[in-house]
């Protein structure tokens, strides 16, 4: 049976390699390979959403007189979900959370619709590539790997989870306006 990856960069697997190598060489290899500190995955948002979060961004950057952009807020987020799993959400809230995602929310790439997609199904969105540590996104593959002990068939990806806290949070940016995190975001950065 062929081990499931759980983002196109499967650093998971990578890690297992790395512990299988026996001689200095392969090691030396495998730390060559797998070892920066940051990673890079792409994503797909709604060009409307990928707007707001350019205007939400600069405003953020004109307020704080800092250097701000998508990458860094998509980082501030996914931190927030990291420590969030880590402390209080159980696999089961968020096996709901991403279910329900999935369910209203039709761009993320790989979830194929075909009543919402017509011929191409990335129409209407833009790529962001993410920097994000090496580390936490390996926290993120294991919490998808451990979300699979109970729920063995979830079709969820790292990119996948990326893309649903990104959209969630610019939803309700949408529809409750930015006032509040335009102030969260600004205390976070001054502390």
């Amino acid at each position: 049976m062929e081990r499931v990856k759980y983002s196109k960069l499967d650093l998971i697997g990578n890690e297992l390699t790395k512990l299988k190598d026996k001689t200095f060489a392969e090691k030396a290899l495998s730390f060559l390979l797998f070892s920066g500190k940051n990673v890079h995955l792409k994503i797909y948002i709604p060009n409307d959403l990928y707007l707001r979060a350019e205007v939400f961004c600069d405003d953020i950057r004109e307020l704080s007189e800092d250097e701000f952009d998508q990458n860094i807020l998509l980082g501030i987020l996914y931190e927030d979900f990291l420590r969030v799993n880590r402390a209080k959400e159980s696999l089961f809230n968020l096996y709901r959370r991403l279910t329900v995602h999935e369910k209203k929310s039709p761009s993320i790439k790989g979830l194929h619709i075909d009543d919402y997609y017509h011929d191409d199904p990335y129409e209407d969105t833009h790529e962001l590539t993410v920097r994000i540590q090496r580390k936490e996104a390996l926290r993120g593959e294991v919490l998808l790997s451990d979300l699979s002990n109970f729920y063995p068939d979830h079709p969820f990806t790292l990119e996948m989870v990326l893309e649903t806290i990104y959209i969630d949070f610019l939803e309700d940016i949408k529809k409750d306006g930015s006032h509040k995190a335009v102030k969260e975001l600004l205390k976070r950065m001054e502390g």
